[in-house]
């Protein structure tokens, strides 16, 4: 199939000036025009019945072939640069060239990547050392299967304050999770850029501008700096990537503004400037830049050995070495090999790990069917449906099991500690402080312990008191210690709120007591290693600010409840007075979750107490251990017994039967008669206890055997000591002494008593340091934590956005300036590669580094043997220099990074975008604001989508010209810019300057109804005033139509054909052609109306302008019965106007003095 194009044989019209050449104008030539074929001539016949389908075959099997012969002609060289791009450098290596400048440039960024990858770690939220680690292995990796010869890979500013700003929502900072995603993001990083370079998507990062880019970066340094500004000031800010929030929390934190840190910080920051100016200004003095980040280190840690000796910390820990070498001693002499529940002893890990969750877990759970009873008698508990949440995260714990003896092995050997979040901590510490305040107003005398205004040793006071009045009157009495089982465990919240709620707090109030009590989940640390995730119905959390507190409410229940039964003269406490009948009574004193009780040696008033307990367990949960639980007779009667340290089992003889038992107890003397009723009495209520084991109802008769301290043994003390009027001189005296014992020890073990007296009144200067730092090569691990895989896919991929925009751009300008084509799918498979490999060694997520490949290419690097050795330079900082990093200044760190992203606030960029284009600057201002404001990750969004939404709509809102002839030239221009060119009655002349498909068809149609209302702005009932006839479309600059394009340029010819408009096609290229021709819009229009040049279309047209003269009388081909504005021009002058004077305009076909005013319009117009 061929198109012949229409072009007219005879002499150009439009340079004609002859009027008498009008017969030989008046017919027109075609001249054909072949195009190498439309369709194969083999497909010739079926290409109209074909369609699409056979025009998608044919591109797949083009496109196949094309792939066959291309990998036919591929050598073995070229299949192993395929797969290892790194043999097309290794392959031309010029060894005396080269060598010498690879192994400087690769030295001068290891000396850099060195201290920025620990700054970028703790940028990150991570330990300095998994930056060391990132800088380490992806390295070797991405000189391997990277295509750029300059790109410095390694730890970046902006993806590290992407992983913070992310993690940092998820799980605190902290815990050893945080690292595990971190890791894990690496991974996920990784396996995006591999898809994306195996499916060849690099044509995506096209579609953001640069400006977008200069925009996110500028605002990201701003937030980076920011959030190193408590380096600099001594105190924390909050973590944040908005800028409102962290300048909000640097002016709210003013007060901890500390000295040396910002004096250091400033120093150092700016001898970091000037090296770096001076780099970059004097070409001699360029290793500056790269020896900047090392000299700041080196400075710092010299000034912290030198004038800092004796203070050498832990970050965030004021701890010396020595006591973590003793916690590391202890964690791992606690180190549980096996556990004994129920008496089954388990010895297997996970069976540890499974037992000792299944054991906590039923701990703090309140069962549905447990009620206290107490002969027969049940209490029912109060119950409450109310329930309210945190976030989980804000309320985890961390059960760490402290053993309460060496060698524990029964699982109640050792005590649950909670470790709880610092969120969690802060909110509880508020409320604990405010509810100190109302303390001493709801807990009774008897309890001194946490309550303002009171101290603990005036309960110890009292209590020996109450003892040698007792003594000095003779009278038998009883002192029971008891002993709450499972304390904070066992308490029931349902009991808690109720009391809460009778003790006059607010709904508000409680709704945050019960929020922060409820909330709670448990993993319990078995070794280190958190396992299982629980929540619990009842019990309060150690190590909660606010349990010790709660605790003493609910233990005033109990204080409560002896005094109404004291009141009731159920039960009479010891007088502390002149003798047993006149004094203050004393009931009960309460020391937390050790109680002592007073009472007469009478059975009914045990009975009493035991009354008490129960109905205290039955509110509260609460029960006594009786285990622990001592029964202390005080009398003569106990004075002068044989055995003061006797058990029950000791004195109780054997047995005939269960109902006949006798105590066998020894006297040093016979009794008195006085005493014969009192030792009856008591002695008939010990034969009704029953003993209860080993350690049950010991009789405390006198001092403790085991040299500990308690209320009997303390008593003899004071009692035998040297005369003193009263006995808190001796207490007060003991406290001093162990104190100093205490201190002269610390003394000893750290250094001479002179320098600890020189230290401790000095001046210190308070600097945090890195810490420790592990020494040696990363360890191949698998990444952990799988679970949250799914819901970090959006953070991997903003953060893979990132790392492409960051890498690829930089390392395109580098390969241009190098002379070498960089391939970009390659490059981002060799990013993914090396993320994915440095995730198994503890790397996180690493890309392109700015700074770096700058310097990279300024030492004059060739090849990625420069990265290696920069690789080989951080494992030699891993193996050997990581116990000098102990000392590095945090405030150094900080200042490496400030010095490094200043170079990132682009505002050179942004004068230049508003002198040349406003909508890339109004692009750069959207993404710079929104990146500030609102944060990285919706800056990014923002910035993208505005750059996706300019390209949309410049491609949906093409430009269209109107077209003019040039003076004395066949060349058409754009009217607008060429004022002097000049168009055609009758005729339009469009151009359309993109693509034609679906998104802007509707767009090119509006606008040529535009240009025909421009012209002929006739309507259908009104008089005609100036029309046209002819709409060329120049389509040159069209590279593709698709389907709804075709449609719509049919309904376009069927709307022109009804008003006697024709369409004529100049200039489509091949493929626009083919769709045109499988469509059948070149059958539609006429094929008579393609041309190959605009002025071949134009002098057709005029010379069917001239044929409307001759056949005024007969309706020509395009027009129908109804005489046409143009034969009713013709009929009414008569006059023989010749086709070059229209087409030229030098004449002016209706200047007689009967012309009508209304077809004045008709004449040529310059544009």
């Amino acid at each position: 199939m061929e198109i012949t194009y229409a072009s007219p044989s005879a002499p150009n019209l439009a340079d004609s000036g002859d009027s008498n050449s009008n017969s030989s104008m008046a017919t027109t030539l075609t001249r054909p025009v072949k195009i190498i074929p439309l369709l194969h001539p083999n497909t010739a016949s079926s290409s109209s019945g074909s369609g699409s389908g056979s025009g998608s075959g044919s591109f797949l099997s083009a496109l196949f072939s094309k792939w066959k012969t291309k990998v036919r002609r591929m050598s073995w060289h070229n299949w192993i640069e395929l797969f290892l791009p790194c043999y097309r450098w290794i392959r031309t290596y010029k060894w005396r060239e080269y060598l010498q400048v690879d192994l400087m440039s690769g030295t001068t960024v290891g000396v850099m990547l060195v201290p920025q990858a620990m700054s970028y770690a703790k940028l990150a939220g991570l330990d300095p050392i998994y930056g060391l680690y990132s800088g380490f292995v992806p390295l070797f990796v991405y000189a391997i299967f990277g295509s750029s010869r300059q790109l410095a890979v390694g730890p970046v500013a902006l993806v590290s304050l992407l992983v913070s700003n992310v993690l940092g929502g998820i799980v605190d900072s902290s815990d050893e999770l945080y690292t595990e995603l971190a890791i894990l993001l690496a991974l996920m990083v990784g396996i995006l850029e591999c898809i994306m370079g195996l499916l060849r998507l690099g044509w995506l990062i096209r579609f953001i501008s640069h400006s977008v880019i200069s925009g996110f970066t500028s605002a990201s340094a701003v937030v980076i700096a920011l959030s190193q500004a408590k380096y600099f000031l001594g105190y924390d800010i909050v973590r944040s990537s908005k800028i409102v929030p962290l300048i909000e929390s640097i002016i709210a934190g003013a007060d901890g503004f500390s000295w040396p840190p910002f004096v250091m910080g400033s120093i150092i920051l700016a001898i970091l400037v000037i090296m770096k100016h001076l780099g970059k200004s004097r070409k001699y003095l360029r290793f500056l830049r790269a020896a900047g980040p090392l000299t700041a280190v080196v400075l710092g840690t010299t000034f912290v050995k030198i004038f800092h000796p004796a203070s050498i910390s832990l970050e965030e820990d004021n701890n010396t070495r020595f006591f973590h070498r003793v916690a590391n001693s202890h964690r791992r002499t606690n180190h549980i090999r096996g556990i004994e529940v129920d008496g089954v002893l388990y010895e297997d890990e996970e069976v540890v790990r499974s037992k000792v969750v299944q054991f906590y877990r039923s701990l703090y759970t309140e069962s549905d069917t447990w009620r206290p009873s107490m002969d027969g008698l049940e209490f029912a508990c109060i119950e409450e449906d109310e329930s309210s949440k945190f976030e989980r995260f804000l309320n985890a714990s961390f059960l760490s099991l402290i053993p309460k003896k060496n060698n524990a092995l029964k699982i109640k050997d050792f005590r649950p500690i909670s470790l709880v979040g610092s969120v969690y901590k802060l909110l509880s510490k508020v409320l604990a402080n405010r509810l100190r305040l109302v303390l001493d107003k709801l807990i009774s005398e008897p309890q001194n312990s946490f309550v303002g205004g009171r101290q603990i040793l005036d309960s110890v006071l009292i209590a020996n008191e109450c003892l040698d009045s007792r003594l000095k009157c003779r009278a038998p009495g009883v002192v029971c210690k008891l002993d709450i089982e499972k304390a904070y465990d066992h308490v029931n919240w349902d009991s808690l709120f109720y009391l809460l709620e009778r003790m006059g707090f607010g709904g508000r109030w409680r709704s945050w007591l019960k929020t922060c009590i409820t909330t709670v989940r448990f993993s319990v640390l078995v070794n280190g290693s958190p396992t299982g995730f629980f929540g619990s119905s009842r019990g309060l959390r150690q190590d909660d600010p606010l349990s010790s507190l709660l605790f003493l409410l609910i233990m005033e229940v109990l204080s409560r409840i002896l005094k109404k039964t004291e009141e009731g003269g159920l039960i009479q406490g010891f007088h502390v007075g002149p003798n047993n009948h006149i004094g203050i009574p004393i009931s009960h004193l309460l020391f937390v979750d050790d109680t002592i009780l007073f009472c007469d040696a009478f059975r009914e008033q045990i009975f009493s107490i035991r009354l008490v307990l129960t109905c205290f367990q039955a509110f509260t949960g609460l029960k006594v251990n009786v285990g622990k639980s001592e029964i202390v007779p005080i009398g003569e009667l106990f004075l002068c017994s044989a055995n003061k340290e006797a058990y029950v089992s000791e004195v109780l003889s054997p047995a005939v039967s269960d109902n006949d038992r006798v105590w066998s107890l020894s006297f040093f003397r016979d009794f008195n008669d006085w005493e014969l009723a009192a030792s009856y009495s008591l002695l008939h209520f010990i034969q009704t206890r029953i003993p209860r084991g080993d350690g049950g109802d010991r009789l405390r008769w006198g001092l403790n055997g085991s040299g500990k301290f308690d209320i009997r043994s303390f008593y003899h003390k004071i009692r035998n000591a040297a005369p003193s009027t009263f006995p808190c001189s001796f207490f007060v005296d003991l406290y001093a002494s162990v104190v100093w014992d205490r201190l002269g020890h610390a003394r000893e073990k750290t250094e001479p008593q002179t320098s600890a007296y020189k230290h401790a009144f000095a001046f210190t200067l308070v600097l945090k340091q890195v810490g420790d730092i592990p020494q040696g090569l990363p360890k191949f691990s698998i990444p952990k934590s799988f679970g949250y895989a799914l819901s970090l896919i959006p953070t991997a991929a903003l953060i893979t956005g990132v790392a492409i925009l960051e890498s690829v751009g930089i390392a395109k300008a580098l390969a241009a300036k190098n002379g070498y084509e960089l391939d970009s799918n390659q490059e981002l498979f060799g990013l993914g590669v090396a993320n994915v490999i440095g995730s198994f060694f503890s790397s996180y997520p690493t890309t392109g580094s700015f700074s770096r490949s700058a310097v990279n290419h300024e030492s004059g690097a060739k090849t990625g043997l420069a990265g290696i050795v920069t690789a080989i330079i951080m494992g030699c900082a891993l193996l050997f220099l990581t116990p000098l990093f102990e000392y590095i200044p945090q405030c150094v760190l900080a200042a490496i990074v400030i010095s490094a992203v200043m170079g990132l606030v682009d505002y050179n960029e942004a004068i230049f975008l508003w002198r040349v284009d406003k909508k890339d600057f109004l692009l750069w201002t959207i993404t710079c604001i929104t990146t500030l404001f609102l944060g990285i990750e919706i800056g990014v969004l923002v910035g993208v989508g505005a750059s996706l939404a300019f390209v949309i709509h410049e491609s949906a809102n093409p430009h269209i010209a109107v077209l003019g002839r040039l003076p004395g030239t066949t060349v058409y221009r754009n009217s607008k810019q060429y004022p002097e060119a000049y168009t055609y009655n009758g005729i339009v002349i469009v151009r359309i300057d993109a693509p034609i498909y679906f998104a802007n068809i509707s767009y090119i149609k509006d606008r040529l109804r535009e240009y025909e209302v421009d012209v002929d702005r006739s309507t259908s009932r009104g008089p005609e005033v100036e029309r046209i006839y002819f709409v060329i479309i120049e389509l040159a600059p069209v590279t593709y139509i698709d389907s709804s394009a075709v449609q719509a340029l049919k309904d376009l010819y069927q709307e022109y054909k009804l008003r006697d408009i024709q369409i004529a096609i100049s200039n489509p290229n091949r493929e626009v052609l083919l769709t045109l021709s499988r469509s059948g819009v070149v059958e539609l229009i006429g094929k008579e109306w393609y041309f190959v040049r605009v002025h071949d279309a134009v002098q057709v047209c005029l010379q069917h302008v001239q044929s409307l003269k001759e056949t005024s009388k007969t309706p020509g081909p395009l027009l129908d019965d109804k005489p046409t504005l143009f034969q009713r021009l013709l009929r009414q002058r008569g006059e023989d106007v010749s086709v070059s004077v229209l087409e030229s305009g030098s004449q002016n076909p209706l200047t007689s003095k009967d012309s009508d005013p209304q077809l004045e319009p008709l004449l040529s117009r310059k544009s």
